[in-house]
């Protein structure tokens, strides 16, 4: 049986197999199509996802089931026209997707797309099927938390700021510490003390080290012995009344800061506190072997003293002396001294000085004046002057620093009286010529008589040492106590010596008599002055009318010496002044 092939032709309008494009894949499956590259009509092979999805959506939204085909991936991407869009992306099998079709992918793959995770949710809520687990309640800060590390606080991310320190291992000698740095630690670190002997390494040995104290050495326990040791020698000298120098040498080795005397009398003291503590000190020479040397003061005159001397260490604000101590003595001195005053002035005590002995004089009386009577050729001669009187007084109690007013008497002029010295209300003499009565002391010593009348006559001469003047003399003969005998002076009748002493200095000398000259061509001499400071009397020139007399010398109290007289001259013509007294003070004598 043969086949038949009709070919059905509409009016040209076939298609041409080679004008087809689309191709079986590009054709649903279970539809027939012509297709590119075959003459007949195919079934096309392109599946329908939607009919093949095997799970289905339903929400209270729709009731209907819509099927859902699965996704693959999920995005959050910022598009070219700045909108964030969550994309889904589908890269399974081509195929066909009617409407109404969902692309679904898991809850947590979206959710991690936009960069959910279980620790941004609150504990107790839900959402993209996760279960959150931050809470509020949480306090680590930055620091609380490792380096690198995060957590959530609050709801917020924090980023660990503590420094990771893992293993901490150091060594401390004993009394050192070591402070643990901030942060964490893993526990594996560890402090090692070091060896006692090589934290105790040194060279002291026990006599290095204060007696009685101990100390660790390359971990050796020492006891030590050193201790102040004595100072090596010990003297003492009077230096003046009231203090006496001490001199010492100090110790060779040990410990020393200085030296503490003790004082006492009558006996040395026998510990650092039996006495007066006069000194402490290092002197004037700290080096070992070395000499020093203080001066002690305020000490009693004429006071024997009995010192020890302590070699000491100080320590601990407190004294540490040597266990032995030295001993001297010495004795003050008596204070020796004088004081002349040829002025009036103050007498200060001094230091130490407690009896003065003082001598006064007072001042020298003037002499008298010679001339000629204008009525007569009688003529007269001046008398020498007196010596001040002087006193002594001896062993006066005094006070050391007491203060004393201190009068000299001045000469007197003309037969005046010399003025009164004092030493304070102590002592006082008188000035010379101060006792008017006939035969009793007119001074220190008396002053030569001058003579009265129409024949030359010698000027008596001045007593001296207390004694009386003497009376004018014609050719060697004195023409005794007469009444044309003009003024002779008496003395005090004893010594005028400094503080009566026989080797003392001699004051108060009577002044001379004047000369009287009145027959020419004779020789005559005038009175001279007592030893002791008394003035001439008046002197013969050949060349002068008028002899005037010398004056007693100054801060004698001598007396001053009375004026010559000439036969041809009615000129009175004074005599000389009496000189200034002295008060003399000295002690330890």
């Amino acid at each position: 049986m043969g086949r038949c092939i009709i070919s059905l032709q509409t009016g040209g309008g076939g298609l041409d197999p080679e004008e087809l494009t689309a191709l079986p894949q590009n054709v649903e499956k279970g539809k027939i199509a012509g297709v590119s590259g075959y003459d007949a009509p195919m079934e096309g092979v392109l599946r329908n996802l939607t009919k093949e999805a095997f799970t289905s959506h339903t929400s209270n939204e729709e009731t209907a089931s819509i099927p859902v085909v699965e996704g693959t991936k999920a995005y959050v991407s910022e598009n070219d026209d700045q909108i964030l869009r969550a994309q889904i992306l589908f890269s399974g099998e081509r195929g066909v997707l009617e409407p109404n079709t969902l692309i679904g992918i898991p809850q947590e793959t979206m959710a991690l797309a936009g960069g959910l995770t279980e620790e941004k949710l609150l504990q107790g809520q839900t959402a993209f099927g996760m279960d959150g687990t931050a809470t509020r309640d949480a306090t680590a800060k930055a620091g609380e938390l490792l380096t690198g590390k995060t957590a959530y606080v609050g709801g917020v991310k924090v980023t660990g700021q503590m420094p990771d320190h893992g293993a901490v291992t150091t060594a401390l000698n004993c009394g050192k510490s070591y402070t643990i740095p901030a942060g964490y630690h893993n526990g594996l670190g560890k402090v090692t003390a070091n060896t006692l002997a090589s934290q105790t390494k040194g060279n002291a040995a026990a006599a290095d080290i204060l007696k009685t104290k101990t100390a660790y050495v390359n971990g050796t326990l020492l006891t030590g012995t050193m201790e102040v040791q004595s100072v090596l020698s010990f003297s003492a000298a009077p230096a003046s009344a009231t203090q006496i120098t001490c001199t010492w040498k100090n110790p060779a080795k040990g410990p020393f800061s200085g030296v503490i005397i003790i004082g006492k009398t009558g006996s040395y003291p026998t510990s650092i506190t039996d006495g007066t503590r006069y000194y402490k000190g290092s002197g004037n020479n700290t080096s070992a072997n070395g000499s020093s040397t203080q001066i002690i003061s305020k000490l009693s005159p004429n006071t024997k003293y009995y010192f020890k001397i302590f070699s000491y260490c100080t320590k601990n604000n407190s004294e540490w002396s040597a266990a032995s101590a030295r001993n001297a003595e010495a004795t003050a001195p008596v204070a020796k001294g004088t004081k002349t005053f040829t002025s009036s002035g103050t007498f200060t005590v001094p230091d130490g000085v407690t009896r003065i002995d003082v001598f006064c004089v007072g001042g020298g009386q003037g002499g008298g004046a010679g001339g000629k009577y204008s009525s007569s050729l009688s003529h007269y001669a001046g008398s020498g002057g007196c010596g001040g009187f002087t006193t002594t007084k001896k062993s006066i109690s005094v006070t050391p620093g007491a203060k004393y007013a201190v009068t000299v008497g001045a000469g007197g002029t003309q037969r005046g009286a010399g003025g009164t010295s004092s030493f304070g209300s102590l002592c006082s003499a008188a000035g010379g010529g101060t006792a008017a009565s006939y035969g009793l002391p007119n001074g220190g010593a008396g002053g030569g008589a001058g003579y009265e009348g129409t024949m030359s006559a010698n000027g008596g001469a001045g007593g001296s040492d207390g004694r009386n003047g003497l009376p004018p003399e014609r050719y060697g003969e004195y023409l005794g106590d007469r009444d044309n005998v003009y003024g002779i002076g008496y003395g005090q009748g004893t010594t005028t010596k400094a503080y009566g002493e026989s080797n003392g200095t001699l004051y108060s000398g009577g002044g001379g008599g004047g000369v009287t000259f009145v027959t020419a061509g004779t020789s005559f001499h005038t009175g001279y002055g007592g030893a002791g400071g008394g003035g001439n009397g008046g002197q013969l020139s050949s060349s002068s009318e008028n002899y005037p007399a010398s004056a007693g010398s100054a801060n004698t109290g001598g007396g001053g010496g009375g004026s010559g007289s000439w036969r041809i001259t009615n000129t009175s013509v004074n005599g000389g002044n009496g000189g200034s007294g002295i008060v003399l003070v000295r002690w330890g004598y």
